[in-house]
């Protein structure tokens, strides 16, 4: 059954039968989900086919059944987006057991300054996003998503990935992004496959102790595209520059506008 609390606030739910089942909150059911921008005129799902594939991916990581074909998840997302008001908001869609459940939110921290709170929990499985990670889900929504993320930290002192973004350090014009134990996200990909030749990328860990060695300290992500850590809880290091992000907002703002645009042709022929 659908229902719209605000504007931008959706909730909806279809069963393995491809039928309107009652909404339930699908955090701490075993299952997977994304999370997608949703922007543009018309409303569009900021790189769709990312989202669904990395989907599939989760599921499959988590040994979960496909209960959906690909077409019904476009088709139902897609007709959800065409009936809500104009973006940009978040859309959540999450596959448990019970089925396909689809909730919208407004998007936060978009480009923003940011407090990186440091947080002694890691992902089950990091590879996937699981909605059975209860823990992190608790401690987010203890905090202001708007001017804090939470730095996911592992036992021996590395830094992993945000709550809600993956985690870029920049030195010079090198950017260190770790990958051991955080998330594949789709913005870091996206800015990866576009980052200009004059940077440097590598992927490699980095630790509480070698903060002091780092410019900047940026996160990526759906919801805050890129946004820039300037502070951390409990440690004392501030930005020097601010050139990656200049750098790193440029390129993404670029390749969603170039999406945006893609999609808009194809729904005008």
């Amino acid at each position: 059954m659908a229902k719209r609390f605000s504007p931008i606030a959706f909730q909806g739910a279809w069963g393995p039968n491809r039928n309107p089942i009652p909404f339930v909150n699908p955090w701490g059911y075993s299952g997977a989900y994304t999370t997608i921008l949703v922007e543009g005129t018309p409303s569009t799902a900021v790189f769709f086919d990312r989202h669904l594939e990395r989907l599939r991916q989760s599921l499959n990581k988590l040994k979960l059944p496909q209960q959906f074909s690909e077409s019904f998840l476009k088709e139902t997302i897609l007709g959800v987006i065409s009936s809500c008001n104009k973006g940009p908001y978040m859309l959540r869609v999450a596959l448990i057991k019970k089925g396909l459940f689809l909730s919208t939110y407004a998007q936060s921290g978009k480009g923003a300054e940011l407090e990186g709170e440091l947080c002694h929990i890691q992902r089950k499985l990091p590879a996937a996003k699981s909605l059975l990670d209860m823990g992190l889900f608790k401690e987010m929504q203890k905090v202001d998503r708007n001017c804090k993320e939470l730095l996911l930290i592992s036992p021996n002192g590395n830094i992993l990935e945000g709550a809600t973004t993956n985690i870029l350090f920049v030195r010079g014009r090198t950017i260190i992004s770790p990958t051991q134990d955080a998330l594949p996200g789709i913005t870091r990909q996206v800015i990866q496959e576009l980052i200009p030749e004059s940077w440097c990328w590598n992927t490699n860990d980095v630790h509480l102790d070698d903060l002091h060695k780092f410019d900047e300290i940026l996160v990526c992500g759906s919801g805050k595209e890129v946004a820039q850590i300037i502070s951390l809880s409990k440690i004392e290091w501030k930005p020097t520059s601010q050139n990656a992000f200049n750098t790193l907002s440029q390129c993404y703002k670029g390749a969603k506008l170039n999406y945006l645009k893609k999609f808009s042709m194809e729904t005008l022929t």
